[in-house]
This record gives structure tokens, C-alpha cells and sequence, in this order.
């Protein structure tokens, strides 16, 4: 047809080669296998056209040894590549490499998706926030890294858990560590919600925290302080600032007194 190159044989092309005349004609480059004669490729770099792989290259086109497979692979088998086999594409990023989702891009994992970390005990795999990221104008909020839903109030996270599996394994131990303070979070609105803190904030201040819709229970290290009353062995309310013990409940069993500050000691 007019217009179309063809070529037979090894052929050196020096010139450029311009596809289309960016007005009336697009151009294309047709790869036509013939069976059984062997691979049709553009290729470039190091390659190795028999495991269609490179060390350092690419290599484009259809495998006449594997089914007429169309493939593909660009980069390095010794550390980060990309590859098309026909059936999976396969990305690997080498040791001390990056990949990197540039800003306003997303990792979106749809139903069925995984992300399956491999760790070694020489080698654990880690999900890491690089840098602390401060948030709003004023840069008081600092945030590492976060986990939320995108619904609000109706997706569940588990961990050591599958609703799903009534045969789920479970973890020996999970631990949570932090430096300064372990914060846990239950809201549902203004007037019903608990909080956990586990704070370690130094000396004088170190403490765990229970706050149920407004009252605050705190544990410190050598006494406990609340603001209503105590009810040992009991699940019905003392009243405010009144200690119950079941076990000296009747008559005759008062085995504590009070001083004029409140204090409690034996008669």
C-alpha cells in the first residue's frame, strides 16, 4: 500500500522514524508474528530475549515460543522492574528502592484486594510514616499515621479478628507502644462516650485515665481518685463520694472509721 515500509532481514535504520503527519494521517507499527519463526520485539539495553527479562533495559512484543503471548518487561531482574507475562503484572521494587505514589495519588485496593507484608526476624516489614506531618494553618495538630473509614460510623477494623471466620487465628500477644501516652476512643455523641489514657508523662504524672461521659477515673501510681463514690462487690451506685464493701454489709460490721478530713482507718 502507498506509504507503507516494509522490511526484510537485519536492517540498520539511522534516520528518525515520524509516525503520522500530525494533520491528515496517524501512524502505527503493527508487530505480525509469524508462528513457529520466532519472537517479534523492540527491544533495547541488556537483554536476554530468551527469559524475556533485562538487566537494564526493556523489551516489547509477542513470544512465539510461549503460546504467541504478548509481554513485556522494563528494568532490572537484579532490582526493580516492571512485567507483563501474559498472565500477572509484576511489579518489584529492589532492596534500598522506592515506590513512590506521587501527592493527590492513591493505592486503591478493590474487594478481594491484599496487602501482604513477608517479614524476616533480620528483616521486618514495616508500614512507616517518614516524617512527622503537621496539619492546619497553624501547624498545632501533628499527625503520624492514620488509619479512618470512608463512611463514617459504619465500617468495622479488627485486628486478631475475623468476623467472617469462626476459625480465625488469633495472636498470642498484641502490643501497643508509645513513648508519651496511648490514647483509646469510644463517641457516639455528646452525652455518651468513653475515653482510655494511658499516660506516661514523667514524674507526678503518670497515669491511666477512664472518662465515661464526663467523669474521670483516674489511676495514678499509688492511689486512686473519683469523682462519685466505690462500690466494692457491688454493681449498684454508692452515691456520691460513699464507700460500699459488700462484705461488711449488716450490723456490727463496721471496720472502718472516719476522721473529721475524711480519712478511713481501723476502729
Amino acid at each position: 500500500m502507498a506509504n507503507e515500509i516494509t522490511v526484510r532481514g537485519p536492517r540498520s535504520w539511522v534516520n528518525d522514524i515520524l509516525l503520522g503527519d500530525g494533520i491528515n494521517k496517524s501512524g502505527t507499527i503493527t508487530m505480525s508474528l509469524a508462528p513457529t519463526k520466532g519472537d517479534c520485539y523492540l527491544k533495547g539495553g541488556t537483554v536476554d530475549v530468551d527469559a524475556w527479562t533485562c538487566e537494564g533495559g526493556f523489551i516489547l512484543g509477542i513470544d512465539d515460543s510461549d503460546s504467541d503471548i504478548a509481554k513485556f518487561f522494563v528494568g532490572n531482574t537484579a532490582s526493580s522492574y516492571q512485567s507483563w507475562n501474559g498472565t500477572s503484572m509484576i511489579y518489584q521494587i529492589g532492596s534500598g528502592d522506592t515506590l513512590t505514589v506521587k501527592g493527590g495519588g492513591d493505592i486503591v485496593l478493590e474487594t478481594g484486594g491484599d496487602i501482604i507484608l513477608e517479614p524476616s526476624d533480620a528483616n521486618p516489614a514495616l508500614i512507616k510514616w517518614s516524617t512527622v506531618h503537621n496539619l492546619g494553618a497553624a501547624a498545632t495538630v501533628v499527625r503520624g499515621l492514620c488509619i479512618w473509614p470512608t463512611t463514617p460510623n459504619q465500617e468495622r477494623f479488627y485486628i486478631g479478628y475475623d468476623p467472617t471466620d469462626p476459625g480465625y487465628s488469633r495472636y498470642d500477644i498484641i502490643g501497643l507502644h508509645s513513648y508519651l501516652a496511648i490514647n483509646l476512643r469510644s463517641y457516639r455523641d455528646a452525652s455518651h462516650y468513653v475515653y482510655l489514657d494511658l499516660n506516661s508523662g514523667g514524674v507526678g504524672s503518670d497515669y491511666l485515665s477512664i472518662n465515661i461521659n464526663g467523669n474521670v477515673y483516674n489511676f495514678w501510681s499509688t492511689y486512686l481518685s473519683t469523682p462519685g463514690g466505690i462500690h466494692i462487690g457491688g454493681i449498684t451506685d454508692p452515691g456520691a463520694d460513699n464507700l460500699v464493701v459488700d462484705s461488711l454489709a449488716g450490723a456490727g460490721n463496721r471496720a472502718v472509721i472516719a476522721d473529721a478530713n475524711g480519712l478511713l482507718s481501723a476502729p
